[in-house]
């Protein structure tokens, strides 16, 4: 799959989870498909990357908008929490894991942070929302953001990181 496609199939599985065309079960399988195929079943592990790269954008992108926001979040942590739950992504036989920047699929989620710290350059409005995000992915344990606590203030007020 290439990554334009990539990035219009994760954006509308985002946009289906939020307006209730989609379980977050479907939405985890929808999540996982494109990854599991590159990884497993055409081994083109040049691919993957750009997958989780554009799974990780889908979400940042969703996690700006301030409409409904907590309903929004909720969902959103929960197709991460799910996606995580999987474990990680192999390939049999051998159980080779894979892996993006030394993090491995499903289970660290890799490119979520990268693509949530990225929204924040983006969309410097939304800084509120995507901590809120951050923070809720933080105390669920689906991925460690405790580092961002000290930004928090610095982004909001326009200073920065």
């Amino acid at each position: 799959m290439q990554f334009a496609e990539a990035e219009a199939t994760y954006r509308a599985l985002v946009e289906d989870l939020l307006a209730g065309r989609a379980t977050v079960a479907d939405a985890v399988a929808r999540f996982a498909g494109p990854l599991r195929a590159a990884w497993v079943d055409d081994r083109a592990d040049d691919e993957v990357e750009g997958l989780a790269w554009a799974a990780g954008g889908a979400v940042a992108t969703a996690a700006t908008d301030p409409a409904h926001h907590e309903l929004l979040a909720e969902l959103l942590a929960e197709l991460l929490a799910a996606v995580r739950a999987l474990g990680p992504l192999v390939r049999a036989p051998g159980g080779q894991a894979c892996t993006v920047w030394g993090l491995t699929v499903f289970t660290d989620l890799p490119c979520v942070g990268a693509q949530l710290r990225e929204a924040l350059d983006v969309h410097p409005t939304a800084a509120p929302a995507l901590f809120a995000f951050a923070d809720r992915l933080d105390r669920a344990g689906t991925l460690d953001f405790s580092g961002w606590a000290g930004w928090a203030d610095g982004v909001t007020d326009g200073r920065g990181p």
